[in-house]
């Protein structure tokens, strides 16, 4: 496929891991509701850690069943028939982007997260981003 030719040649490639990270969740985790979810908690706990609030941008994204999380859910909620894979591809953008300026794990790579071809992957960099940050 023109997807692996891509990589192979080095144009795509996925974020890069972040080494010694304790992850809480099995590895070849390859549904994105899963990860979602399991970004939203690791995101909870940040903000819990640090007494960061997310920004209503990100907010309006919180899945409605996920209501019981320290972060309030937006007011101002997404419709319903709001497609599931379209939010969570904003969210694979807008959670490295939160902590894009940290230096141990975003620092100058805004351009793989924008290069990054899947929602999969940028939704697992994000999270391992998110376990390393909460360890």
């Amino acid at each position: 496929p023109i997807e692996e030719q891509l990589f192979n040649g080095g144009i795509l490639w996925d974020p890069p891991s972040i080494p010694n990270v304790i992850v809480r969740r099995s590895l070849d985790t390859s549904d994105c509701d899963a990860l979602e979810t399991l970004l939203w908690l690791a995101m909870d706990d940040f903000c819990r850690a640090t007494g960061f609030n997310l920004p209503l941008e990100v907010r309006v994204l919180m899945p409605p069943e996920m209501d019981y999380l320290d972060q309030m859910p937006s007011e101002h909620a997404l419709s319903p028939l709001y497609p599931k894979i379209r939010r969570q591809r904003r969210l694979s953008y807008l959670a490295p982007a939160l902590i894009e300026n940290l230096e141990e794990v975003g620092k100058g790579i805004r351009h793989i997260w924008l290069d990054t071809p899947s929602t999969h992957a940028r939704l697992r960099g994000a999270l391992e981003r998110y376990d390393y940050l909460n360890n």
